[in-house]
């Protein structure tokens, strides 16, 4: 039990077909532009929430062990290291360096030497 849908009167019936075939196409159109257009607003949305956050300096955490440090504000405990040198010399004493500064550069290496082949 199919109902025709008659066309309006004045209206050939090839004419009222092609409407029908145009009214979705149109409907697609607007859905897809308000879903292309609510992305983009979401989008603009959280690059402006991430460009406010990075142009915020960060607030100090409570838990934050700088603070609580009782190293901050004090002098760096002597210490003695000896000199590499192929000629005897005289050992380095950190306390030697007052007032002046000093970069600690604690380096290590991990890698193994490679055993030769053969």
């Amino acid at each position: 039990m199919e109902i025709e849908e008659k066309p309006a009167e004045g209206v050939p019936p090839n004419e009222a077909h092609m409407e029908k075939l145009t009214e979705k196409p149109k409907r697609r159109t607007r859905r897809r532009m308000l879903i292309f257009i609510a992305v983009s607003l979401f989008n603009v949305g959280l690059l402006a929430l991430l460009a406010s956050q990075l142009l915020v300096p960060a607030q100090n955490q409570s838990g934050s062990t700088a603070d609580n440090s009782p190293l901050i504000g004090h002098p760096a405990p002597d210490f003695t290291l000896a000199v590499l040198s192929a000629h005897p010399a005289p050992v380095l004493h950190l306390a030697s360096f007052r007032g002046k500064p000093v970069v600690v550069n604690f380096w290590a290496s991990i890698m193994k030497i490679p055993k030769p082949m053969g």
